[in-house]
């Protein structure tokens, strides 16, 4: 990865960013790393759509989750979602995406998201909930053609420190 800017950041900032890059990302499973990638949870956040995070288990993948935790408590103004594998329209189609998903904050409130089955970023507007981690929990699938792996390209968090 190839750092394209930096910024100093003196104060507070008063439009929502992207705070993915600053959390620990965790899943509650993940396949195995192979000749073609790693698919841990970190895949889901290192801004590129071509990599994704896989879930691990035997079924669709329902029920599992993919947590980032943030140093700190931040406000959540949006959450963006690429719900499939987004390296390719093949990837895309041999695997399962997420149809309808569950956002959980720290703060014990939810949003319940439903997703189109279409490529790059969906934005779900959460309204500013102050929160240490989102949990995205995987409620139901659109079925992939020849994979029952569900993935997510991409996990990006857009909200304000306090």
């Amino acid at each position: 990865m190839e750092v394209e800017r930096l910024a100093w950041v003196t104060e507070v900032a008063r439009e929502a960013r992207n705070l993915s890059p600053f959390a620990q990302a965790e899943a509650s499973s993940y396949l195995p790393s192979d000749q073609h990638g790693s698919y841990g949870p970190l895949a889901a956040i290192d801004g590129a759509l071509e990599t994704a995070w896989v879930e691990g288990a035997a079924d669709a993948g329902v029920g599992q989750s993919l947590s980032l935790r943030f140093p700190e408590e931040i406000v959540v103004d949006r959450v963006a979602l690429s719900v499939g594998y987004d390296a390719s329209d093949a990837l895309w189609a041999a695997n399962n995406r997420i149809k309808r998903a569950t956002l959980v904050f720290s703060s014990g409130q939810q949003r319940v998201a439903e997703l189109s089955d279409a490529r790059g970023l969906q934005t779900i507007d959460v309204g500013g909930i102050a929160t240490a981690s989102v949990t995205l929990m995987i409620d139901e699938v659109y079925a992939g053609q020849s994979a029952n792996d569900t993935c997510v390209a991409e996990l990006e968090v857009w909200g304000r420190t306090q």
